[in-house]
């Protein structure tokens, strides 16, 4: 009868780097008493003497070349009642010390505590630890509630951050609702609209090493895909009128190895523009809609924009795209997705 306790950290790594998860791995990963172990194969082989019939035979093979020393944490009574705020007298924390099957010493007026930490508690590794029991036993309760002393300067926003919160309030005012998508996305969705950040051949995807999830192995280069997915789970619900916009960072790899991050806007509309009540004309969403609301972003930014014929971007449609410059430089790009892209998300047209 076996009867062991495993190296946790071995245990974890090993796991990870295999993909092998069991309910051992995850006991053993948390860690065990190992001076338990003993005990525990004695009460085993009992059970089953008395369960199942059998002897226990005499003699043991022990392995257990570094025998644990005995762990010893010093707590001051001074140190407790400042971080707790509370005045706990030395026999009060004791008391509560004692409650937790510690062996508690006492030196030096009474005002430092030599506690012995049993095997079974391996998470006890420090001071703040057995003042976070004491706490605990004591009552939360029983702590003073006190207002900070520290002043409270008011919040002030940089001139992006300004800008970022002037473009949400505008469009949540004209019916656009704001999303927030995962960074991570498919290794497909990520190759069709690797182009949205750069043209250049240079730039390459970044990929994880460990993702979540197989269809998140990706950093985004672009918050198109998040956006289109999001318009997807809409129409899904019944929803015919989506406008959405989001404010992310999207990232890729250059030629050098270096990576680059940035903050960008996007912006997507789709389906039916009229769908209330009083007029339905049936009339979709089109270039021009989202050309009047770029507009109206400019002129909260006091931003002058120049149109100029679009690089050709596979997920847009020829003819019916421009990109976009402030002051020359380019900033971005307006358009209509192309039929390909409509039809593989299966999009309204």
């Amino acid at each position: 009868l076996e009867s062991a306790s495993f190296n946790s950290v071995v245990v974890r790594k090993g796991s990870k780097k295999y993909s092998l998860r069991s309910d051992s791995s995850i006991r053993f990963e948390r860690g065990v008493d190992v001076q338990s172990v003993i005990a525990a194969q004695a009460r085993a082989a009992l059970l089953i003497r008395q369960l199942a019939g059998g002897t226990i035979r005499k003699g043991r093979i022990d392995v257990y070349p570094t025998p644990q020393p005995i762990r010893e944490i010093s707590l001051r009574a001074s140190r407790l009642n400042k971080v707790l705020g509370c005045a706990l007298s030395a026999d009060r924390i004791g008391e509560c010390l004692s409650r937790l099957s510690l062996k508690v010493s006492s030196f030096k007026d009474d005002e430092t505590f030599k506690v012995e930490i049993p095997s079974f508690r391996p998470f006890l590794t420090r001071e703040v630890d057995l003042i976070e029991e004491v706490a605990r036993l004591n009552g939360f309760d029983e702590i003073a509630v006190t207002s900070p002393l520290a002043a409270i300067s008011p919040v002030r926003f940089t001139p992006k951050q300004s800008a970022v919160r002037r473009v949400k309030s505008l469009l949540s005012g004209i019916g656009f609702s704001e999303v927030i998508t995962y960074s991570f996305i498919d290794s497909v969705d990520a190759k069709i609209f690797q182009s949205a950040l750069s043209t250049s051949i240079e730039t390459e995807l970044i990929s994880l090493d460990n993702p979540i999830s197989n269809d998140l192995g990706v950093m985004r280069p672009s918050l198109l895909p998040g956006l289109v997915k999001s318009a997807i789970r809409n129409f899904s619900k019944g929803q015919k009128d989506v406008r959405i916009f989001e404010f992310g960072n999207v990232f890729m790899s250059g030629k050098e190895g270096e990576r680059e991050e940035r903050l960008i806007f996007s912006a997507l509309v789709a389906g039916v523009h009229e769908n209330n009540l009083w007029e339905q004309t049936g009339k979709n969403h089109d270039y021009f809609d989202l050309k009047g609301t770029l507009d109206s972003v400019c002129r909260c930014l006091k931003l002058k924009l120049t149109e100029h014929p679009e690089m050709e971007r596979p997920f847009m449609l020829r003819g019916k795209s421009v990109g976009l410059k402030v002051d020359g430089q380019d900033c971005g790009y307006l358009g209509e997705l192309s039929p390909s892209i409509v039809r593989q998300y299966e999009l309204p047209k």
